[in-house]
C-alpha cells in the first residue's frame, strides 16, 4: 500500500514502561491465534512477547540496541464481514524474532498490537507514545510494521478549476465498523499515519522506516484462489471521517533561502522511508500462512546486514514477487538499514556518461529544454561559458591563489573527485561561473558568483572556505561543478515540457481539516509563475508564507516527475520531490497521470510539506532555479543532491542509471526573491 503520508514523517518507537499505551496492548488476539497454527520456525507469541533474556546476535550483524518497533498484525477483524487473513500476525512475529533475535533489540523495546488489540484508539496512541519515549534518543532508529487489511475511499475535488480524482488510503484497525451515527469507528487514513509520523519525527528525527504489508484495491478477489488471501477490504464511506483526528494535524529538503514552512520541518519524503508491498493499484498478497512481500523481505533482511544494505536496494536484492510491484519511497533512500548514514560511491562514472562534447545530456531518446514551456529566458552575455565546461573559474591576475588552484584542478591525485569534471581557469571574470581569491588573511579562499544566471538579477554571493589546504578547496569546487554541470545540462528538444503546465501559488490553510486528506492546504491568489518570462519573482516579508506546486500534465502520455532545487547562496541541490525508487525488477506508479494528471507538491498527494523562503542576512536579493525532470520511465536521479559545501560535508553520490529507450524532458525554473 503505498502511501504518500501527506503530513510529516516521524520516527516511531513503542514500548510497554514509561508510555501511554495500555500494558495490556501488546497481547495477541487469543481466539484468532487458536483458529490458525504457529507457522513452522515461529515462536509462539506468548513467548516472544514475555521474554526477558537479552537476545544473541546473529554472526555478521551488529547489534542494533538503540532500535525500537511497532509491530501491528492482524488477522481476524471484529466486522463479520472482513475476510479473515492467515498471515498478518505471524509476520508481524516473524519481524519481532528478526529484530530481536538477530539484530538484538531488547524485547522491551518492541510493542506488538495484534488481534483484538489493535484497535484504533490503540494504534494512534502506540504511535504517539513513540514522540513521547524518554529512551528514545533524536536520531535512534525506528521501525513501524502494519501487515493486515487497507482500504480506499475515492473522493472528487476542484483545484484550479479541474475536476480530479483524489484516493484517501486507508489501514483498517481490527474494530474498524460501518455506520451513520457515533459508534461506528472509521478507517485510519493516510493524512491521519501522516500526522502521527509527523509528530514524531518531530521529537526523534527522520531515521523511521515504515513496512507496510497491504493493499487497499478490493476488486476482483472473489475469483481467486482460495491458496492466496488478499489484503484489502471494501470500505464503506462511513469508514472515513474527514474529522475524526482533526487535532493531530500539523501542517521538505532545505536550503539556506528555500525551506519547509517553519510549523513543517518534516514533510513525508524526508521524514521516513517507506516500504510498501505493491503499487496504489495492485493487491497484496499471502499465501502458506504468510504475507508474500513480508516473507521476501525478511529473507534478505535475514542473509544481509544492514549495515551492507540501503533502502534503495532493497527491492532489486529481493525475491521477486509475482503480481506485486513493492515500492521505496523517501529522500533517504541511500541510507543504510535503520541508519542515518549514507551509502558513499564515486560520482565520476554516475554522471560523466551523460554529456557528450558540447555538454549536451547524452540519453536514449531524450529530450530536454532548459527553460520553462512558453517562456523568453533572459539574453546572457555573449562571453557565457562554453557548455562542455563544468566549472570555470576566475582568478584575478597575479593573485596569490593561482598556483594553489592549478594544482587542485589539474593534478588528479590532489583534487580527488574534481578530476571528474572539466574545469578552466579564466582571466575574464564574463566567462566564469564563479571568481577566486585568496583572502587578505592569507588563511582562507573567498569565491564569489559570476554566473549571469544569478547576476542578472542582482544576486551577490561570497563564500569562504575553511582553509587554503588543497583537501579544503577541493571539495567545495567539486561540489561547485557538480552544481553547475547539473543544472545547464540539457539535451535537443522535442517539446515534451510543453505538455506540463505549472502553477505555482501561496496556500492558505483551510478551517477545517481537508476531505481530500491535504492536511488544511489548498492553493490560494494567481498563478506566481510567469510563464512570458518563465520565472518566479517574490518579494519576502517575514519568511513563513507557503507556497506549492500543482503541475498538470495536458499530453497523452504519463510520466515521472523529480523537482530539485539548486540554491545559488550556499550550491546545494535539495529534492523536492522524488516518485519511488527506480527498479529494473519491478513498475513503479506514475506522478502525473495522462490527459490532466495532476500532481500537486507542498500539499496534497504530493507528499511533501509547504514550502517558505527566507533572505540570507544583509542580501537584498536571492535567486535558485527549480529543475523539474519528466520522464516516460523511471530513472535513478539519486547522483543529483548534494548538500551545501560550505555548511555540511557534501551528500554522497550513486551512480546514475539509465537503459531502455525513453522520453525526457526538463523545466528550469528561476527563483528571484527580494527583500521587501
Amino acid at each position: 500500500m503505498g502511501y504518500p503520508f501527506y503530513g510529516q514523517g516521524a520516527s516511531i518507537h513503542s514500548t510497554l514502561q514509561n508510555s501511554n499505551v495500555p500494558q495490556d496492548m501488546h497481547l495477541s488476539n487469543s481466539a484468532s491465534q487458536s483458529r490458525y497454527p504457529p507457522m513452522p520456525g515461529l515462536v509462539d507469541q506468548s513467548q516472544l512477547t514475555h521474554t526477558r533474556v537479552s537476545p544473541a546476535v546473529a554472526p555478521r550483524f551488529r547489534p542494533i540496541s538503540s532500535l525500537f518497533a511497532l509491530l501491528i498484525g492482524i488477522n481476524a477483524y471484529e466486522n463479520p464481514h472482513f475476510q479473515p487473513l492467515r498471515g498478518a500476525e505471524p509476520d508481524a512475529c516473524a519481524f519481532k524474532e528478526y529484530f530481536q533475535h538477530t539484530l538484538g533489540v531488547p524485547p522491551s523495546q518492541i510493542t506488538m498490537l495484534l488481534g483484538q488489540n489493535a484497535t484504533r484508539t490503540r494504534i494512534i496512541d502506540a504511535f504517539k507514545s513513540l514522540a513521547s519515549d524518554r529512551r528514545i534518543r533524536r536520531g535512534d532508529p525506528i521501525v513501524i510494521f502494519y501487515a493486515g487489511h487497507g482500504g480506499q475511499i475515492t473522493r472528487h475535488d476542484v483545484v484550479e478549476g479541474r475536476s480530479r480524482e483524489i484516493r484517501i488510503e486507508m489501514l483498517v484497525p481490527y474494530d474498524c465498523s460501518p455506520g451513520v451515527d457515533q459508534s461506528n469507528i472509521p478507517a485510519i487514513p493516510d493524512h491521519t499515519i501522516g500526522a502521527l509520523l509527523g509528530q514524531i519525527a518531530q521529537e526523534k528525527g527522520n531515521n523511521i522506516t515504515v513496512i507496510f504489508d497491504c493493499c487497499h484495491s478490493a476488486s476482483g478477489t472473489r475469483n481467486l484462489s482460495n491458496t492466496f488471501g488478499i489484503r484489502a477490504v471494501h470500505l464503506d464511506k462511513s469508514m472515513y471521517k474527514p474529522y475524526a483526528d482533526t487535532s493531530l494535524h500539523q501542517p521538505a529538503a532545505t536550503s539556506r533561502a528555500v525551506r519547509p514552512a517553519p510549523q513543517y520541518p518534516y514533510g513525508a519524503l524526508n521524514s521516513h522511508v517507506l516500504l510498501a508491498a505493491c503499487r496504489s493499484s495492485e493487491k497484496a498478497l499471502e499465501s502458506h500462512g504468510r504475507g508474500n512481500f513480508s516473507a521476501a523481505l525478511l529473507k534478505l533482511l535475514q542473509s544481509t546486514p544492514p549495515d551492507d544494505l540501503t533502502y534503495r536496494d532493497i527491492l532489486g536484492r529481493m525475491d521477486t514477487i509475482s503480481q506485486q510491484n513493492p515500492q521505496c519511497e523517501g529522500i533517504h533512500r541511500n541510507r543504510y538499514l535503520f541508519s542515518n548514514k549514507v551509502a558513499t560511491s564515486g560520482f565520476k562514472a554516475g554522471l560523466e556518461h551523460l554529456f557528450d562534447a558540447s555538454g549536451k545530456v547524452k540519453l536514449m531518446a531524450s529530450v530536454v529544454n532548459a527553460f520553462s514551456p512558453g517562456s523568453r529566458p533572459q539574453p546572457l552575455s555573449q562571453n557565457y561559458p562554453r557548455r562542455k565546461e563544468d566549472l570555470v573559474l576566475y582568478i584575478p591576475p597575479n593573485d596569490p591563489s593561482q598556483h594553489l588552484f592549478e594544482r587542485v584542478c589539474f593534478t588528479p591525485e590532489i583534487g580527488g573527485d574534481l578530476a571528474s569534471y572539466n574545469v578552466s581557469l579564466e582571466t575574464n571574470p564574463f566567462s566564469a561561473h564563479l571568481g577566486a581569491c585568496m583572502h587578505p588573511s592569507g588563511q582562507r579562499i573567498t569565491l564569489n558568483v559570476l554566473d549571469q544566471r544569478a547576476t542578472q538579477y542582482g544576486f551577490k554571493g561570497v563564500f569562504e572556505t575553511s582553509s587554503i589546504e588543497p583537501q579544503s578547496v577541493a571539495p567545495v569546487l567539486s561540489s561547485a561543478a557538480h552544481f553547475f554541470r547539473v543544472l545547464r545540462c540539457s539535451s535537443s528538444s522535442t517539446g515534451v515540457a510543453l505538455q506540463i503546465d505549472v502553477q505555482f501559488n501561496q496556500l492558505e490553510e483551510a478551517s477545517r481539516c481537508s476531505e481530500t486528506g491535504e492536511i488544511n492546504f489548498k492553493p490560494m491568489g494567481p498563478n506566481l509563475y510567469n510563464r512570458d518570462l518563465g520565472q518566479i519573482e517574490l518579494d519576502v516579508v517575514d519568511g513563513n508564507t507557503p507556497y506549492g506546486f500543482t503541475l498538470v500534465n495536458n499530453g497523452p502520455q504519463r510520466f515521472y516527475a523529480y523537482l530539485f532545487y539548486f540554491d545559488f547562496s550556499d550550491l546545494s541541490i535539495v529534492p523536492f520531490y522524488e516518485p519511488p525508487a527506480a527498479q529494473q525488477k519491478y513498475q513503479t506508479d506514475f506522478s502525473l497521470g495522462k490527459k490532466g494528471g495532476t500532481l500537486s507538491i507542498g500539499y496534497g498527494s504530493g507528499g511533501v510539506a509547504p514550502l517558505s523562503f527566507q533572505m540570507g542576512k544583509d542580501q537584498d536579493v536571492e535567486v535558485g532555479y527549480f529543475k523539474l525532470f519528466i520522464s516516460t520511465k523511471p530513472v535513478d536521479l539519486s547522483s543529483i543532491p548534494q548538500g551545501s559545501p560550505f555548511a555540511t560535508s557534501r551528500r554522497a553520490m550513486k551512480t546514475y542509471e539509465r537503459k531502455g529507450s525513453e522520453l525526457w524532458d526538463d523545466i528550469l525554473i528561476p527563483l528571484v526573491l527580494r527583500r521587501r
